[in-house]
């Protein structure tokens, strides 16, 4: 049987967040003389755990649909972004390059893009989407898919205890798939899973158990699996607590929609105003929030006019064979064609 993923609101709104934590987090980085200042990377764990949420309700969808829609969402806005941030690089005079694994997406162990796009977390995605589409491929059970999800949870824990900057964000593979962020996904997963028998509790539980692991990640040194599995857990927690809500504000939509163009592009939009206008400072991280937020957000329009576009003519890009017409079947062939279809 082939189902469709329920929408949910509050999931929109969550991506709208993270997308302003990831623009924050970045603003300050290069307002502060590109000295981190560490706000726990809380918007990329979120951008995760809703990852893991939102792949686990497309289970029951057909294989080919899957991946299809997976490859469409991530590749075709991101090579456009990489475009325009070219364009935009080149026009200051700033050095261009790029390398097949930040064109392809694949686990790689160096940083090789002078673009500026926090490329490394959709590696993170894609290797992710690949499990999954072997997993639903295979059919598994419920079940099976919670046992894995928490074996590989407890192997990520056990393996990469030790904080390491570069396993973090450039592990290559296989080492990414023990690396201490890919553990979010399936906190994700379990999250989405089993997440009409979760929300039966208390939705002041949820946002509780988010604010407790959050506070207790600050234990732990950054890149550390354990401080990763406490941020997972508070990102599914606030997942669990706002997945069902129904907002229906018009700006948090379109903040939702704009969120992956918004991630794609704000980067690179902060690296080009800071070499144009050569201030530095906390006094300006402001601006330069504003400037990510702003060209993120009208790029993320765009990409999501283009994502809809392409999912709406998935078959014809991917070239899928059209059945051949054959003459109107009876009415009642009609009647029991519509059943099987429903059921």
């Amino acid at each position: 049987m082939t189902a469709s993923p329920r929408f949910f609101g509050g999931i929109h709104a969550l991506r709208a967040v993270a997308a302003i934590l990831v623009v924050g987090e970045h603003a300050a980085y290069v307002a502060n003389h590109y000295t981190p200042i560490r706000m726990t990377s809380f918007g990329v764990v979120l951008f995760f755990a809703i990852s893991g949420f939102v792949i686990s309700l497309q289970r029951t969808k057909s294989w080919t649909d899957f991946v299809q829609h997976r490859l469409l969402r991530i590749y075709p806005s991101y090579w456009l972004a990489m475009i325009v941030a070219a364009i935009g690089l080149t026009a200051i005079h700033s050095p261009v390059s790029a390398s097949a694994s930040s064109l392809l997406l694949y686990p790689s162990t160096v940083s090789n893009s002078s673009l500026t796009i926090p490329y490394w977390t959709l590696a993170f995605e894609i290797t992710f989407y690949a499990l999954a589409s072997v997993a639903y491929r295979a059919r598994l059970s419920d079940r099976t898919l919670t046992i894995l999800a928490v074996v590989w949870i407890l192997a990520v824990n056990l393996v990469a205890a030790a904080p390491d900057v570069g396993r973090y964000t450039f592990p290559g593979f296989p080492g990414i798939l023990w690396s201490p962020a890919v553990q979010v996904f399936p906190m994700g997963v379990i999250c989405g899973i089993h997440f009409d028998h979760l929300r039966k509790l208390p939705r002041l539980a949820g946002l509780s158990a988010a604010l407790v692991a959050f506070c207790l990640s600050f234990a732990f040194p950054e890149y550390s699996s354990h401080k990763l599995l406490f941020l997972g857990v508070a990102a599914t927690g606030l997942v669990l607590a706002v997945a069902d809500l129904d907002l229906k504000s018009r700006l948090v939509a379109t903040l939702g929609d704009a969120s992956y163009g918004i991630y794609l592009l704000h980067f690179p939009a902060i690296i080009i105003a800071v070499r144009v206008l050569r201030v530095q400072g906390l006094a300006w991280l402001p601006l330069y929030f504003a400037i990510g937020l702003i060209a993120g957000y009208a790029f993320g329009l765009l990409d999501c006019r283009l994502y809809r576009w392409l999912a709406a003519n998935s078959s014809r890009i991917f070239r899928l064979p059209v059945r051949t017409q054959v003459p109107a079947p009876a009415t009642s062939d009609v009647i029991q064609r519509n059943q099987d279809r429903r059921s």
